[in-house]
């Protein structure tokens, strides 16, 4: 993985989290339902478990808060779409990087 590559990871990442914390301000009500639905998410998947393991996984994923862990990775994955959209847009492409051969390793330069 090259340095861009971890670069816009690193920046889908943070502008999710900036997304995030204005919409918390802003419109409250979207942050709300967006929990509302990975909780849901949550349930629907514990009771597809069988019965002791599906409440016992629900229990210790909402005290570990999967619903907000799943809202970060929510944001972090919206912003990556658009950052993708925007660089196919702006035909964007991250040139390769050449790594050179390991001396005596028999690929030599012409």
């Amino acid at each position: 993985m090259n340095i861009s590559a971890m670069l816009i990871k690193v920046v889908a990442t943070l502008v999710g989290i900036v997304v995030l914390a204005a919409l918390w301000f802003k419109a409250p009500q979207v942050i709300v339902a967006g929990f509302d639905t990975n909780l849901a998410v949550i349930k629907f998947l514990a009771h597809l478990v069988p019965a002791p393991y599906g409440a016992m996984g629900e229990v210790a994923l909402r005290g570990l808060g999967a619903d907000r862990a799943l809202m970060f990775g929510e944001a972090t994955l919206v912003m990556r779409g658009v950052f993708f959209l925007i660089a196919k847009w702006r035909n964007f492409t991250v040139p390769p990087i050449r790594v050179p051969a390991p001396r005596g390793s028999g690929v030599e330069k012409k």
